[in-house]
């Protein structure tokens, strides 16, 4: 049979196309074979109809779940049930695929030695042509190790919350307690200053002031400890606020402190804020006592200003003392204290939801400064507090 030069030109054309077309295919199908692959060494997959009956599954499925294949395939997909998650779970899962959206979350299942398993789930619903899904695709990931290790740091902060709160109670219960016979001791040394001063020798004389010393120091000690118990016994009570009032009530507990020392307290202009303003009194007159009490040899000017930075309050409390903080590096003959009141500070501030640090420069000065939530003012609108009220 004789063929026409036009027509096996038209064959060669025809051939050509249809080698390019099985060449594409072939790479189409080594694509799909290289991302099946890849697929299979990360992610555990399986397939089932509408029923949740499953028809195919990948090797890691087999791996993690602890079944062949062959026992997997024609088994509802329940086989896998841990009986962790209450049936209202499934039940939503179940109606979201249904209706042709795609799932996700996490699920524990339990394997056929009966260990458990975790797997972050993604379920996407293949839609036939009536518009229903006809068969669901399941990709899954093992996250068994991490919701492991997130149990565990879970319950080692339930531990230490609950170990923190049976220590603020021992410290509660061990500062009371020990009050009474402590002022026992305190006033029955002081009688003895009192009495014998004189009557001894001198080094009996420095012994009892030894004491005398020991018990009031003591004493305070035990004072701090209470007031430090407390505050981590309490949430704050929050609540509009007078930031400006706050500091004029702190002012006024160290009356005589600033009258001994000649302080000058400045104020800038503070706003209304919410906040617990018994325990915020509490940090203000703990940072200008630290100011007046670390003066050096100039009269302590101590400067209080806030400023509105984003969705929070900054307060500065700035002094002209010695610019050495967080150290005792002095007798407490010099600079009495325990340093308990920082303490105090920084647990009220954080309860509160802030921040607080100190910036210091030896011999110019040291700045205290923390931050407050600023959270919206019930009922009236936030102002500032200026000169005028002073």
């Amino acid at each position: 049979m004789l063929v026409s030069q036009s027509s096996r030109a038209e064959l060669e054309a025809v051939y050509g196309r249809l080698n390019k077309e099985i060449a594409e295919r072939e790479h189409v199908i080594r694509e799909l074979a290289d991302q099946k692959y890849a697929l299979d060494q990360h992610a555990i997959v399986a397939i089932t109809d509408v029923q949740g009956t499953i028809t195919q599954v990948n090797e890691r499925f087999c791996t993690i779940s602890k079944y062949s294949r062959d026992e997997l395939i024609g088994q509802n997909h329940r086989i896998l049930n841990s009986g962790h998650h209450p049936k209202e779970f499934f039940h939503a899962m179940y109606q979201t695929i249904a209706n042709g959206r795609v799932w996700h979350g996490e699920i524990k299942n339990r394997a056929k030695d009966g260990s458990f398993y975790w797997v972050d789930t993604t379920i996407v619903p293949f839609i036939g042509e009536n518009g229903k899904p006809w068969q669901y695709i399941a990709i899954r990931a093992d996250i068994t190790e991490r919701k492991r290790v997130t149990e565990e740091l879970a319950r080692k902060m339930t531990e230490l919350h609950r170990s923190n709160q049976e220590l603020e109670q021992f410290a509660y219960v061990a500062s009371h307690d020990l009050q009474e016979p402590l002022r026992m001791v305190a006033a029955y040394t002081q009688l003895l200053a009192e009495k014998y001063r004189g009557k001894l020798d001198e080094q009996a004389d420095k012994y009892i002031a030894y004491a005398v010393d020991g018990a009031t120091r003591m004493q305070g000690l035990i004072q701090d400890l209470l007031r430090f118990s407390r505050v981590g016994r309490a949430e704050p009570n929050l609540q509009n606020t007078d930031s400006y009032r706050v500091v004029e009530l702190a002012r006024a507990q160290l009356f005589a402190a600033i009258k001994e020392s000649g302080a000058v307290i400045e104020l800038g202009p503070l706003p209304q804020i919410v906040a617990d303003g018994s325990q915020l009194v509490q940090v203000f007159q703990n940072l200008i006592s630290n100011a007046i009490k670390f003066h050096g040899e100039k009269k302590p000017v101590v400067r209080i200003d806030a400023e509105k930075q984003g969705d929070e309050w900054r307060f500065t409390i700035a002094d002209n003392g010695i610019g050495v903080i967080f150290k005792r590096l002095h007798t407490r003959t010099e600079y009495p204290g325990n340093g308990i009141g920082l303490s105090i500070c920084k647990k009220i501030v954080e309860r509160h939801g802030g921040r607080i640090w100190a910036e210091s420069v030896p011999g110019e000065g040291s700045k205290f400064i923390f931050t407050l939530p600023s959270l919206p003012l019930p009922r009236q609108e936030a102002r500032m507090v200026g000169e005028e009220m002073r």
